[in-house]
């Protein structure tokens, strides 16, 4: 038999939505594919890893990923991870920007024949369904 009831709401990112933010359709955010992909580029939330991203400067991080990807060069997947984790933690994300050098890499790959990285599929995944930096900074860094 089908289980049609709503998801378990403690087994969801919390999200923070504003009371005047008309919503319709369907939350994605609740499918399997999405969570999992939430779950991989999620921020290990220990002081060690909050102060190694808090010591980066999330301007120079993006002026490196731009600059492997002018040269032809594809930037590691772990590279966008931590410069998202980064502006996110700092509250400076452009997820349209992140986009846009996203489908670049994937053209990029897609020209050479490489295969894509599975963390670029969640990032794409997840920032395709969070589409604003607050609710990202929410899920991914739990403030």
């Amino acid at each position: 038999m089908l289980n049609l009831s709503p998801p378990d709401p403690g087994l969801s990112p919390k999200i923070s939505q504003s009371s005047d933010k008309k919503l319709g359709g369907i939350d994605f955010r609740d499918l399997p594919i999405v969570a999992k992909a939430i779950d991989n580029i999620k921020m290990d939330i220990t002081s060690s890893t909050i102060n190694k991203l808090a010591s980066l400067d999330p301007n120079q991080q993006w002026q490196q990923i731009q600059s492997m990807l002018n040269s032809k060069i594809t930037p590691p997947a772990q590279n966008l991870k931590e410069f998202i984790q980064t502006a996110c933690l700092k509250d400076a994300l452009d997820i349209n920007k992140v986009l846009i050098c996203l489908l670049d890499i994937l053209r990029q790959q897609e020209e050479t024949c490489q295969p894509t990285e599975p963390i670029l599929k969640d990032i794409l995944t997840v920032l395709e369904i969070i589409n604003s930096p607050e609710e990202l900074k929410a899920v991914l860094v739990g403030s």
